[in-house]
């Protein structure tokens, strides 16, 4: 638990140093230029009236993440500009704790915990996430509201109190005023930790999920009174995941008031919206008529195929793990030391504690159960050999896990079976040719099981994946039928025609009709923040936010006011 206790004189130095110099973050101060570019685009702005207007409230709580400001920004001076009512929710120091800093305010936090030595250093992060926030959001002109005026008197310390009582063991389970916060805490836990599961008995682990609990608690009550307060037909957040978005969701939900996702996806220049919840869950329960029955033109399957064929080596997306990926068959032969004469499966892992949230049809408890089983199960036919590519992301990217999959395995298996071969996320050997190479691939809940199938290679899903139930995989419901169908694997037949073309068809659906072009963000979406001189939006006066300037904004508004779907207009 190293990575959980810093070193606090560190802390204690950097937060002094930097308010001798009189700086606060980078990110903060991103914000702060974020903050002047919005009051100068607004500066001769004219709104429009409506003659219907509706009252949109957008929850933020990144104050630390600009980018993230800069779209909750947008949402709100697109509606404004179009004669609706907004309103921007922030923390400002509301929660005790959050899926960014379990650290919180600094109530109660364990000494070894800290950040640093003085509770006004310990104090830096939410302060820095407060500055940015407030600085952004108050340049859009919208109500601006904030968790902490919606505190009562001793609230804390009672939900604190109750968030002891629960046993460990039934955290995830626990539910409160109808909410699922115990599914909120345990994945804002994993965010935290970057480890793929809680150790209970871990007495740090332990205590940052009973903070998440607590704090997910306190988000339901404080976000049902800013419902009261102002009486929203529609809510909008990022992720739909995590203690804030993910719970905001669900009180939503409970109010019978309309809530909408967002997210910045893969692919280079593009946003997602959905509906009620996380892509992660529309994705999966959404109706196949939303695109089986689209006939991919020339053009169109063209620019498919040419996007996907572009993702071996990178280039389209915002994230490139390996930009000189080995792509012959023969060297990943050689490095691996593979048999040619045996039938390959292959296993690929997904980033462990990313957007871990409950799913109804999991065959396995979590993907290290899934992994060791497939193992064991390998070591008894020496006929077949299992190579397991481990998530780049791991390594690669802007968050180390802290519980990468390679030592959980050498851990239960010493001495892996002779016939069980792992390439590490470090990696560069393609993941794309080792999925070529293969009779079938394992996937629990990585995208790439549908850039694997249109290749007509079968896949078989044990976990949590929007792959499931679209006509192109083999889906386990459960242990036994997982392997049934792994026994079964090396004969399975190569994809038919008609499941390779709803992969395509998917595909389309998914990567240039959810996944919706949209140029007024400046490119590199993934930064948290620009430096001086970057600009975050291309538009340069309010009247680019007007009615038929943009198609995306277009859409995404008409979406968020009527309900409309969230479907690309090229």
């Amino acid at each position: 638990m190293t990575a959980l206790r810093p070193n606090r004189f560190y802390g204690e130095l950097a937060h002094w140093g930097k308010l001798a110099l009189g700086r606060f973050s980078p990110a903060a101060e991103s914000a702060k230029r974020l903050a002047r570019e919005i009051r100068e685009i607004m500066a001769s702005a004219q709104p429009t009236s409506h003659t219907a207007p509706r009252r949109v409230a957008i929850v933020s709580g990144h104050g630390v993440n600009a980018l993230s400001l800069s779209y909750d920004a947008l949402w709100l001076l697109s509606l404004k500009m179009r004669g609706h009512v907004t309103a921007a929710l922030f923390c400002n120091e509301g929660l005790p704790s959050c899926e960014f800093n379990f650290r919180g305010y600094g109530l109660n936090v364990p000494a070894h915990l800290r950040i640093a030595l003085t509770p006004a250093a310990n104090h830096r992060p939410c302060l820095d996430c407060s500055t940015g926030a407030s600085a952004v959001l108050r340049e859009t002109g919208s109500e601006l509201h904030s968790l902490s005026q919606y505190v009562l008197p001793g609230e804390v310390e009672n939900i604190l109190a109750l968030s002891e009582k629960i046993p460990p063991d039934q955290i995830r389970s626990h539910v409160y005023k109808d909410v699922p916060v115990g599914d909120h805490a345990f994945s804002s836990t994993l965010r935290c930790t970057l480890r793929g599961f809680v150790a209970l008995d871990d007495p740090d682990e332990l205590w940052i999920y009973r903070r998440q609990l607590a704090s997910s608690m306190l988000m339901v009550d404080r976000f049902n009174r800013f419902i009261d307060a102002f009486r929203p037909d529609k809510v909008v957040g990022v992720h739909g995941v995590y203690l804030i978005h993910g719970t905001i969701a669900d009180v939503c939900r409970t109010r019978n008031v309309g809530v909408d996702i967002y997210g910045v996806p893969y692919r280079k220049g593009t946003v997602l919206f959905s509906h009620s919840e996380t892509y992660h869950r529309s994705l999966v329960s959404e109706p196949a008529s939303l695109w089986q029955n689209d006939v991919l033109d020339g053009p169109r399957r063209k620019k498919l195929l040419t996007y996907l064929g572009s993702k071996a080596t990178g280039g389209r997306d915002n994230v490139n793990y390996h930009p000189n990926p080995v792509l012959g068959r023969q060297p990943i032969i050689d490095a691996l030391g593979l048999d040619p004469n045996k039938p390959i499966i292959s296993l690929f892992t997904n980033v462990i504690w990313d957007a871990q949230i409950y799913y109804s049809f999991n065959a396995f408890d979590n993907v290290f159960d899934w992994v060791f089983s497939t193992i064991a199960w390998f070591a008894q036919r020496p006929d077949l050999q299992l190579i397991i590519r481990i998530h780049p992301a791991e390594t690669v990217g802007g968050f180390v896990t802290r519980q990468p999959i390679l030592p959980e395995i050498m851990s239960r298996f010493p001495t892996l079976p002779p016939n069980v071969f792992i390439v590490n996320s470090d990696s560069g050997l393609s993941s794309y040719t080792i999925a070529e190479m293969s009779r079938a691939t394992l996937i629990f809940g990585t995208k790439m099981g549908l850039e694997i199938a249109y290749r007509g290679i079968p896949v078989i899903v044990a976990g949590e994946t929007f792959n499931r139930g679209k006509g192109y995989t083999y889906d386990a419901e459960s242990r036994e039928e997982y392997f049934s169908l792994l026994q079964s694997a090396p004969d399975l037949p190569r994809n038919s025609p008609e499941m390779i073309e709803r992969a395509l068809r998917f595909a389309y659906y998914f990567f240039f009709q959810k996944m919706m072009d949209f140029p007024p963000i400046s490119e590199n979406p993934y930064r948290a923040h620009r430096e001086p001189g970057e600009k975050f939006y291309v538009f340069r006066d309010a009247a680019g936010l007007l009615p038929g300037r943009d198609a995306t904004l277009d859409v995404i508004c008409n979406g968020i006011v009527d309900g409309s779907p969230f479907i690309s207009a090229f």
